[in-house]
């Protein structure tokens, strides 16, 4: 979504009294200068179109999304004509090494670094440009992992390099792919002659730099930058070791890529520039709470943490989920799928969060019988959870609704009569069937009733296995009553006994099969065309055609196909529905009732809840069977735009409120690492119809994360680009597809820069995976902050109503790391913003007319790459900043800036980007009171003694200024903490007028 605004004027005229200005100095002084063409530093990737690889793509990528903003990148293919000339850095793909022209493109290279350019060498080529040119007297074949890592005291302009590789190397040995990745080669180590060791193990150097004529040649190691995870801006993997996308080890290759960049503009010009994913300067840090367990809609979890939230100058963002449900809940349901002409059933998706099928309803609720409120997560698969809903349908009644008998696993045999209804198919209030003796008709465990006539009166009477081995039965009467249960048949089995009548073998006789729990089935086959009469001495086990099938298996014979004979269906624990046949005096090999879009565990069995119990009739009329389950369903979601919601009132409430009080809402996208992208856009239109019913516009400025965290893997991109394609354009919580890292935990989430995912050569969706910061320790924690990565707090806020003590512990931990890291608490929406603005930030540095003066003086002028991508937002764009840090160059030099905001921290300057910033050597020493965080877009300009902050957008205010101030305007909360004063305000976007 692009916004436009008006400015004040092209130029903002910042007066003396806001000319704010730092001084720093250093223990050296060297003569540095930025040319008047520029402080633009200019790189190429070198490669060949020859090679059997394109691997070459993820640096460019990478580069071309490069943290420095005054850094421009371009592709060189060497296999013709190709000139170095201009260029600052190389980075040089393996691939040249396999060009009909690699001798003409290593001299080339060699010239280019000795006039001063500068290479970046992966380890592929220690043996390609000669021992000199690295500055190796020998290469040594290192046979282990990277670890125990010592890092010399070289010099101030090589601890980026030096940082990235020591953070990404501690954090390495937790990826959950390292036990893989540990075994691969990780190449040569150089024992130097002319080049400086950056990085040793073992008395070798595993990184080194080297000076090769004027230029610099640095040597790398396999560990970084790494190629054994998908770390492009595509997101495709190369070959086969790069399995999975890790945010850390994608961050370290774009980090140290970028520092060797910066280490080059150290030499040049004395200083460095990077990016900064925040406003002003400093990074965002926002809250992402999913919000989707129902009892916190019912319980008004949604404002409460609002409130907490506020309390604590923070500012809450919500994700919410289009089908809300009842953590850990397992319920005993019945759901159904219509009909097609061709025997199969429709899918409807609309219900389908932990199910298949609609579900039927009693008293506007889902249908339900016993309940298990510790159910465990919907991912594993429990065996001992034994409960079922075992339904039979038909018009018993003769009011020509259909009614079904259910069987549940507290023994009763339940009646739910069919009525009239809307939408889903519709009964009454389960009732137990009672004896005609008025006692309950029961059996000890779990009860499965079918109805048949087993003793040829013409009136059809309950046939009901137990938990136990047994199957009864009840006479019925012609007046519709049960005589009490009496004892048909001892099976054998020893649990759970699932019986099912029906002519098997098609000679016209009814026989009795009993499944079970236990992988067994057995069949007992009828003597007699009329009632059920079998020898009870002499059953036939079916049980070695189904061992593929599982321990569960409640069987159900139906003529689906309509060719006169009954096929044999089977309801399994995992949920499916097997079919098979009797043949040649044996069941035929089994297969599943399908569908065309897979289920989350890889297959396109339809798919319903653990425990399955099928059966099949006409329930709509239409003259075509339809499938109905019983099983144990996880979670009983309701989709929140159903009218069968029974909290729908509740969460409009909250949804207002969010609106009325500025926070943000987007959608919580349930996918599954099987899903097409038909299923996906299905699934996503859905869900933006649902949030836009209750008045939140599917054309809001919005993303996404994953409900369950997890994406397709069909292709790795597929998901963010089916997000993207319905106008939700950026994803901030997922566990990457083929990947078992769940991200808020994970140490591939430890630094996640944010990139634009590119498809086609264009910038597509912002991916910012969640932070650690809420579930890890400082370890962990400080690096994330060391590298300014935006931070989206995931946190369940649904159970805040019954105790909000872990809440307030989660607010209190992200308010520490805020004032640790100086990061600006926003919503969501405002960190992507500020994000996009940022990688889309450049910098030109040019010399400043100092009228003959001495010493540096570079004027840094802001300018943005491009309004073509949907996150441009000019607001942000004007609000963006970055980082200036200084190089040994400039070490004894007393140095200023001059910007709207800024902060010091050593050697380094995080200023602000709405205007030209200048870089100045000044003998002045004092620092005066000055802006120091703006937390989202503004204008700023002078005001009397002070500064005027007019805020474009809404939400959260926040100002810290370095020293004293105040303001008279109204409904500012003021705090002074630390030698600093912070403004705070909640509401729409308005001025701060700020007094030092």
């Amino acid at each position: 979504m692009k916004k436009k605004i008006l400015m004040a004027s092209a130029v903002i005229v910042i007066l003396a009294a806001i000319c704010f200005i730092a001084v720093t100095s250093h223990r050296q002084s060297a003569p540095v200068s930025v040319p008047e063409s520029g402080g633009t530093v200019n790189a190429a990737v070198l490669y060949s179109e020859r090679a059997d690889t394109d691997i070459y793509q993820d640096a460019l990528s990478l580069l071309e999304q490069s943290l420095m903003p005054n850094l421009k990148v371009k592709a060189i293919n060497i296999d013709g004509d190709f000139s170095l000339d201009g260029l600052d850095i190389i980075y040089p793909d393996s691939s040249i090494m396999q060009s009909p022209n690699s001798a003409g493109a290593k001299n080339d290279i060699l010239s280019f670094a000795e006039a001063g350019g500068a290479v970046f060498l992966t380890n592929d080529f220690h043996d390609f440009f000669g021992e000199s040119f690295i500055g190796a007297s020998e290469f040594k074949k290192n046979d282990a992992f990277p670890q125990n890592l010592k890092f010399p005291n070289i010099g101030d302009d090589y601890t980026g390099m030096q940082g990235i590789i020591s953070d990404f190397a501690a954090l390495y040995p937790a990826d959950t792919t390292f036990e893989r990745c540990s075994q691969y080669d990780y190449g040569y180590a150089v024992l130097p002659k002319t080049a400086l060791s950056v990085v040793q193990m073992d008395g070798l150097s595993l990184y080194t730099m080297n000076r090769f004529g004027e230029g610099y040649v640095f040597f790398t190691n396999p560990l970084l930058p790494n190629a054994f995870s998908v770390t492009g801006t595509e997101m495709v993997s190369r070959n086969d070791k790069q399995v999975s996308y890790s945010a850390t080890t994608s961050s370290a290759n774009r980090t140290i890529y970028s520092a060797f960049a910066e280490f080059v503009s150290k030499q040049k010009y004395g200083f460095s520039l990077e990016r900064v994913y925040g406003c002003f300067g400093r990074p965002s840090m926002a809250w992402e709470l999913h919000f989707e367990e129902i009892t916190g809609y019912k319980n008004n979890s949604g404002v409460l943490f609002a409130e907490l939230a506020k309390e604590n100058c923070q500012i809450p963002s919500y994700s919410v989920v289009r089908n809300a449900y009842t953590w850990f809940l397992r319920s005993e349901s019945i759901s159904y799928m219509p009909g097609e002409q061709n025997a199969g059933f429709a899918q409807d998706y609309y219900e389908n969060a932990y199910s298949s099928g609609k579900h039927v309803v009693a008293d506007g609720r889902w249908l339900t019988f016993t309940e298990k409120a510790d159910g465990g997560s919907y991912f594993v698969d429990y065996p001992e959870i034994d409960l079922c809903a075992y339904p039979f349908v038909d018009d018993l009644n003769g009011d020509s609704y259909p009614d079904i008998v259910s069987g549940s696993s507290d023994g009763r045999i339940y009646l739910c009569a069919g009525t009239a209804g809307e939408g889903n198919l519709t009964v009454e209030t389960p009732k137990p069937i009672t004896a005609s003796d008025g006692t309950e008709l029961s059996v000890s465990g779990q009860s499965s009733p079918i109805f048949a006539d087993i003793d040829g009166d013409g009136v059809r009477d309950i046939v009901c296995g137990s938990g136990s081995g047994a199957v009864y039965a009840a006479k019925g009467t012609k007046s519709g009553s049960f005589a009490p249960f009496k004892l048909l048949l001892q099976t054998g089995i020893s649990g759970l006994c699932f019986p099912e009548t029906g002519d098997l073998d098609a000679d016209g006789k009814t026989d009795l099969l009993v499944g079970s729990d236990e992988g067994r089935l057995i069949c007992y086959f009828g003597e007699s065309a009329t009632g059920l009469v079998f020898d009870a001495d002499s059953p036939k086990d079916l049980s070695a055609s189904l061992e593929g099938l599982g321990t569960w298996l409640a069987p159900r014979l139906f003529d689906l196909n309509g060719d006169g004979a009954s096929e044999l269906y089977i309801g399994t624990f995992d949920g499916y529905i097997a079919k098979t046949r009797y043949s040649g005096g044996a069941l035929e090999e089994p297969s599943y009732l399908t569908s065309a879009e897979m289920n989350y565990k890889g297959n396109n069995n339809i798919k319903f809840g653990n425990n399955c119990v099928p059966f099949f009739a006409d329930i709509d009329g239409d003259g075509v069977a339809d499938l109905i389950c019983g099983c144990l369903e996880y979670g009983m979601a309701y989709p929140i735009d159903s009218p069968y919601f029974p909290y729908r009132g509740e969460l409009k409430k909250q949804l207002d409120y969010f609106r009325k009080n500025d926070l943000f809402v987007e959608p919580h996208f349930l996918t599954n690492a099987y899903a097409s992208t038909e299923r996906e856009r299905h699934e996503l239109q859905m869900h933006l119809d649902a949030l836009e019913s209750y008045g939140i516009p599917r054309d809001s400025l919005m993303g996404t994360n994953q409900h369950t965290w997890h994406i397709s893997s069909h292709e790795l991109p597929q998901s963010f680009l089916s997000a993207y394609d319905q106008g939700l354009l950026w994803n901030s919580g997922f566990e990457p597809s083929r990947s078992t890292a769940t991200p808020q935990v994970s140490a591939e989430n430890v630094i996640a820069l944010p990139f634009f995912l590119t498809r086609d050569g264009k910038k597509t969706t912002l991916i910012q995976n969640n932070s650690v910061v809420l579930y890890k320790g400082d370890e962990w924690t400080d690096t994330s902050a060391r590298y300014g990565t935006p931070v989206c707090l995931y946190y369940h806020c649904d159970f805040i109503y019954a105790d909000d003590a872990e809440a307030k512990k989660m607010v209190n931990v992200a308010a520490d790391f805020q004032r640790k890291h100086r990061y600006n608490f926003v919503r969501e929406d405002q960190l992507m913003l500020a994000s996009a603005a940022a990688q889309n930030l450049v910098i030109s540095p040019k010399s400043a007319d100092n009228s003959g003066k001495a010493g540096l003086d570079v004027t840094l002028i802001p300018a943005h790459i491009s309004e073509d991508f949907p996150l441009y937002d000019e607001r942000y764009a004007m609000s963006s900043g970055y980082k200036i840090s200084l190089g040994d160059k400039l070490s004894g030099k007393k140095l200023a800036v001059d910007a709207s905001v800024w902060y010091r921290d050593g050697s380094s300057f995080f200023v602000s980007a709405d205007r030209p910033v200048r870089l100045f050597e000044t003998d002045k020493k004092a620092e005066p009171s000055h802006l120091e965080q703006v937390n989202v877009a503004a204008e700023i300009t002078s005001a009397a003694k002070g500064v005027r902050v007019n805020f474009l957008d809404s939400g959260m205010l926040q100002c810290v200024v370095a020293g004293k101030a105040r303001t008279a305007d109204a409904g500012w909360k003021i705090e002074e903490r630390d030698g600093h004063t912070i403004f705070t305000k909640f509401g729409k976007a308005q001025t701060l007028t700020i007094t030092y």
